[in-house]
């Protein structure tokens, strides 16, 4: 058990020089067991934004963020190019993503994967990074080194935006190489490996390269029914959940990928 003294628990302020003007910045305890709050920090700067951010994400090994500014920032593990700044340096503090394509562009979300990075406009949904298994859901396989010009096929405008974060935790493929987007109507889509997006691909050797409804009978070998009004969706490693619009009758529904990783834990939440 370690004792604090109060003093001891507070953050403790190093000091740096640029330029001969020395600043003050919080120094993090080896051990230490209690988060900061907000205003421990007046003054400082953990991480520095020109504008607030209105939405972050972390990835499994790099953050974006969009600013309220519509500027886009990325941190972080760049080795298949997720920072989307054109090149695959890894980078210890934030960096603008290339706006060559982008420029004008209204943002409101960002969602990071494993090791790509997809961003939703007013105009659409845009992803770049890897793409192996077509999670950026463009129509093909190559990665892409920033954010492209062309949106992803979707024709309704999408209001949500979810992928998978986090790397495998058995046998496959698994969420981490995986995206969903819900639009204005509720409709729900889904691309990448197969065996993740919950479409009639699962029982098929492609994987899903541009956005396809999700299937409410996703398990078995044919689609029947699309799934109905998603009001959200969320993405594990192996394994992902939509919750229902209530005009849809509300309930949740889960799947995942086709090994015991998918409900090893009981994550599907059906008793099984």
């Amino acid at each position: 058990t370690i004792t604090r003294t109060a003093e001891q628990l507070q953050p403790r302020f190093g000091t740096s020089s640029t330029n001969g003007a020395a600043s003050s910045f919080p120094q993090t305890q080896a051990d230490g067991v209690q988060p900061e709050t907000a205003s421990a920090f007046s003054g400082s700067c953990r991480l520095c934004t020109s504008s607030s951010p209105v939405s972050i994400s972390a990835g499994e090994s790099h953050s974006c963020l969009v600013e309220s500014s519509s500027t886009l920032k990325c941190w972080g593990n760049n080795t298949s190019s997720q920072l989307g700044d054109g090149t695959t340096v890894t980078r210890l503090m934030p960096t603008s993503p290339s706006m060559t394509n982008i420029t004008g562009k209204t943002f409101n979300m960002i969602s990071t994967g494993k090791d790509f990075t997809c961003v939703m406009a007013t105009d659409g949904v845009r992803c770049w990074g890897a793409n192996a298994y077509g999670q950026l859901g463009d129509g093909g396989t190559t990665s892409t080194t920033s954010p492209p010009a062309a949106k992803i096929s979707i024709t309704n405008a999408v209001i949500s935006l979810a992928v998978g974060r986090f790397g495998s935790t058995g046998t496959g493929a698994s969420g981490k190489v995986a995206s969903c987007a819900i639009d204005s109507t509720g409709a729900a889509y889904c691309w990448g490996e197969r065996l993740f997006t919950g479409t009639t691909n699962r029982t098929t050797s492609a994987n899903v390269t541009t956005p396809t409804r999700l299937c409410q009978s996703a398990i078995t070998s044919s689609c029947t029914t699309n799934m109905p009004a998603v009001r959200s969706i969320a993405m594990g490693a192996n394994h992902a959940c939509a919750a229902m619009q209530a005009s849809s009758g509300a309930g949740v529904y889960c799947w995942g990928n086709d090994n015991t990783a998918s409900n090893r834990y009981g994550q599907f939440g059906n008793n099984s």
